[in-house]
C-alpha cells in the first residue's frame, strides 16, 4: 500500500500548467494581545533531515521543501521582479496537528467506509501511520495530520464531462464530509488527470493514446492573506463525480507570536550571497533554501507566503513562518526561498 501511495505522489510531481480559480475568503485569525519576539527555531531547521519524508510528499507540498543535496558551482544571478511591499512585523503562528491516535484514524476510516481494523506503519524519525486496506481502496492517516486516501476501482470510472467549478463543488462536498473542510482557502486550482495504458499522467492536456480519468482540485491555504507553503490539498474528482485520490494535510494554527521581517531588499541579497557559495545551501539550517543552483537565474517573481515547518519528530513544536519566494528561470526553472524574520 506504501508503494501505491508513492507511485500516487510521483504522478502527482507531473503537474504542469494549470487552470486557477480563485476563492474570495480568507480566513484570518484575531490576532489580539500576541506576545512580540518570543524565540522561534530557524524556520529551515534541519531541513536536510527530512529529505526521505520529502521525497514522499505530493507535489502540492514536495516543492516547498525541495533543496540541493550536494555542492553545485555558482550562478549568475538577475533580479527582474518588482521587490512586494511589506509590512514591519508578522504573526508567527504554531502549528497544532491533531492527536492522532486508533479512536481519531479509525473514526476517519469510517466515514470513507472503511470497517476493517488498521495497521500501524512506522514511517521515517518517530512519524507513524494508520493504515486500512479493503476493497481496493487505501486509507494512511499519518501521526503528523497527513491523510493519504486511494480508490484504485478507476476503471469504474465513465468518462469526464465535469465543469472545473463541479468537481471543485465535489471536491469540497467529500471534505466537508470527513469533517476536513479548511476555513482558509486563497484559491482553487484544476487540471485534468488522465490514464495512457496503466499510468495516471496529470497536466493541462488529455494525451492523444489516453482518456481522461477526472479532474485534479488543489486547494491552495493561506493565513492572513498570505500563503500557506506545505499545507493544502488535492483532490482527485472521477466523472461520476466520486472521488478516487485525495492528499490533505489541513492543520490548525495558532497565534505564537510577532516578530520584525527582512526587507526584501536584503531577503534578496541574502540569496545571491548563497548562489556564490552555495556550500552554504547545504549548513544543517540554512537561511536560504533552493531546488538548484546553475548557470543564468533570472528572478522574475518575489513573493511573500508561510512556510509550515516539519520535523521528524512530532512532539516538537513547528511554526509557520514567513518567508520570501523567488521563483524565476533562465538556465531552468528555480524556486527559491529566503527566512523572511530579521533575526
Amino acid at each position: 500500500m506504501l508503494m501505491k501511495n508513492r507511485l500516487f505522489r510521483m504522478a502527482l510531481g507531473l503537474i504542469s500548467s494549470l487552470s486557477i480559480i480563485p476563492f474570495a475568503s480568507c480566513y484570518t485569525p484575531q490576532n489580539q494581545d500576541i506576545p512580540p519576539n518570543l524565540p522561534v527555531p530557524p524556520v529551515f531547521q534541519s531541513i536536510h533531515s527530512i529529505e526521505s519524508l520529502v521525497f514522499g510528499m505530493p507535489e502540492i507540498f514536495q516543492s516547498s521543501y525541495s533543496c540541493i543535496s550536494h555542492t553545485a558551482t555558482g550562478a549568475a544571478f538577475t533580479l527582474d521582479a518588482k521587490l512586494p511591499s511589506t509590512p514591519n512585523t508578522m504573526t508567527i503562528y504554531r502549528i497544532v496537528p491533531p492527536a492522532v491516535n486508533y479512536t481519531y484514524a479509525t473514526r476517519l476510516a469510517k466515514q470513507l467506509g472503511f470497517t476493517s481494523e488498521p495497521t500501524q506503519t512506522s514511517l521515517v524519525g518517530n512519524l507513524k501511520s494508520f493504515d486500512f486496506v479493503e476493497n481496493m481502496r487505501s486509507l494512511s492517516i499519518m501521526s503528523d495530520g497527513s491523510v493519504e486516501y486511494i480508490d484504485n476501482n478507476i476503471k469504474e470510472l465513465p468518462a469526464v464531462s465535469l465543469s472545473d467549478s463541479e468537481s471543485i463543488n465535489f471536491a469540497r462536498d467529500w471534505l466537508e464530509a470527513i469533517s476536513l473542510h479548511p476555513k482558509n482557502i486563497l484559491r482553487f486550482v484544476t487540471y485534468p488527470v488522465s490514464i495512457v495504458g496503466s499510468q495516471i499522467i496529470v497536466g493541462s492536456t488529455v494525451p492523444s493514446r489516453g482518456y481522461q480519468l477526472g479532474v485534479g482540485v488543489d486547494l491552495i491555504l493561506g493565513v492572513d492573506g498570505y500563503e500557506l507553503a506545505g499545507m493544502g490539498a488535492s483532490v482527485w474528482v472521477g466523472g461520476d463525480g466520486r472521488v478516487f485520490r485525495a492528499s490533505i494535510k489541513i492543520l490548525e494554527l495558532a497565534p505564537y507570536t510577532t516578530a520584525k521581517i527582512k526587507k526584501p531588499k536584503d531577503a534578496v541579497s541574502l540569496f545571491q550571497t548563497y548562489l556564490k557559495n552555495p556550500a552554504y545551501f547545504l549548513h544543517e539550517s540554512p537561511e536560504c533554501l533552493v531546488d538548484y543552483v546553475w548557470g543564468n537565474m533570472t528572478a522574475s517573481d518575489i513573493t511573500i507566503k508561510y512556510f509550515c515547518m516539519v520535523s521528524l519528530d512530532n512532539t516538537q513544536p513547528i511554526y509557520a513562518q514567513p518567508i520570501y519566494v523567488l521563483e524565476g528561470g533562465g538556465s531552468s526553472p528555480f524556486y527559491g526561498r529566503v527566512d523572511g524574520l530579521a533575526r
